[in-house]
């Protein structure tokens, strides 16, 4: 859907879809979508940034959706859908279950994704791209090949939060890029680094800004590889404010691992 406005998609499955999306949110607003099965992705070898629900904008020929105005999506709503394989043979989980891949002319805003489950995913479950006020909550995500929820690329205002993500390959919930007033808490995160030890973090914060990580608990797996540390702040992040955040047993080297200056790690107000 391009230049569309009040849409309601409930109650669909698509599977069995090669290389491209199962769903393109365009320049749209007021779009919901509901109850939704998106199942099994034909890998062609090239698009392993194919999402199954893809959020884009009227940016140019690439994203084929004249006229090429520049409009973004605005209120768009994803609640209480499936992602995973389960097609035809052959096929698999979409690479990332909901995302964008291409810059907008300006942030895509007031996105919500709900109650959805993502299975096995061979890159990421959710990824943001340049969302404002954006809510990721009470998702389940279960063996993603990479990171398991990215907020990514100068996103801002995205809160985070009641999510579980188990036995991601790279790091549980990352936060990169460029995002600022980032908000992360009580998310539960076990098993992250599962593709390489001692290498990932079970929550990961890198190059952002004002980013509060607040209540998540964080932990090893008994077997297999780990995560480096539980909570991983680098040297390239700032204005983090951190507490109350149960990562024992959260990491191979530690549990936490703070190298950004000036973290405020009291519950008291900060200012």
């Amino acid at each position: 859907m391009a230049h569309c406005e009040d849409v309601t998609i409930r109650d669909l499955i698509v599977q069995n879809t090669p290389g491209w999306h199962a769903l393109e949110i365009n320049s749209s607003r007021s779009v919901l979508v509901d109850n939704c099965k998106f199942r099994g992705f034909r890998h062609d070898g090239d698009r392993n940034f194919s999402e199954a629900i893809q959020l884009d904008g009227a940016i140019g020929p690439s994203t084929g959706t004249a006229p090429y105005d520049g409009t973004i999506c605005d209120g768009v709503e994803i609640r209480s859908c499936r992602f995973g394989g389960g097609g035809a043979d052959g096929t698999e989980a979409w690479p990332r279950g909901i995302g964008t891949h291409t810059a907008p002319s300006t942030w895509h805003r007031n996105i919500r994704v709900a109650n959805c489950v993502f299975d096995a995913p061979s890159w990421c479950a959710i990824r943001t791209y340049w969302w404002d006020r954006a809510v990721i909550t009470g998702n389940q995500v279960d063996g993603s090949a990479g990171d398991g929820i990215v907020v990514d690329y100068n996103s801002r205002y995205v809160e985070v939060h009641g999510n579980q993500v188990f036995d991601s390959g790279g790091n549980g919930i990352s936060v990169d890029h460029g995002c600022t007033q980032i908000n992360l808490r009580d998310n539960d995160v076990v098993g992250s680094g599962q593709s390489a030890n001692n290498t990932f973090g079970g929550v990961r914060v890198a190059d952002s800004g004002y980013v509060r990580v607040i209540g998540n608990t964080i932990r090893r797996r008994a077997s297999g590889h780990d995560a480096r540390y539980g909570l991983w702040v680098e040297d390239s992040a700032s204005g983090i404010q951190r507490y109350g955040n149960d990562c024992r047993y959260g990491g191979y080297t530690a549990g936490v691992a703070d190298f950004s200056s000036g973290s405020v790690t009291s519950a008291s107000d900060a200012s």
